[in-house]
């Protein structure tokens, strides 16, 4: 789950073992070096949190709503936007599969990636465990030869 001060309220996290962030996928691998002050259309989930990032990053830009990852793909086949935003996780897995879609280079945001816990002292030994376990993991690069994979 994505780490952030909202969440940190109502849940304990284990220590992160991903980086994750906002990046953006084309079918157009011209926009390598994109201007982001020129008026561009990006298509971007519906109250996602993105939103606010692209509008940021890409002040000129009109944002095209979408409610899913399919509905953004059949939004860049029509043409009716020249990318989508959204995780980056994702996104390189969408370039894998769709070998037409080029996955920007940019990484417009960096959200960490950890496991969400019940608060509470009867929860510890539990954290502990976990937190352990992720930092073994870590430190043996497994965690490492799972994203690169």
């Amino acid at each position: 789950m994505g780490q952030n001060p909202a969440r940190d309220r109502l849940v304990d996290f284990s220590p992160p073992y991903y980086m994750d962030g906002v990046g953006l996928i084309s079918k157009n691998s011209s926009l390598k070096n994109i201007d982001r002050n020129q008026a561009h259309t990006i298509a971007v989930l519906n109250n996602s949190g993105t939103i606010p990032v692209i509008k940021q990053a890409f002040p000129q830009a009109t944002l095209v709503g979408v409610d899913s990852y399919d509905q953004a793909y059949q939004i860049l086949e029509q043409g009716q936007a020249m990318a989508f935003a959204g995780d980056n996780s994702v996104l390189s897995g969408w370039a894998q599969s769709q070998s037409d879609y080029y996955h920007l280079p940019l990484q417009l945001t960096v959200n960490p990636l950890a496991i969400a816990m019940a608060k509470g002292l009867q929860h510890q030994a539990l954290q502990r465990e976990v937190n352990q376990t992720l930092l073994q993991l870590r430190a043996s690069g497994w965690l490492r030869q799972q994203w690169q994979a």
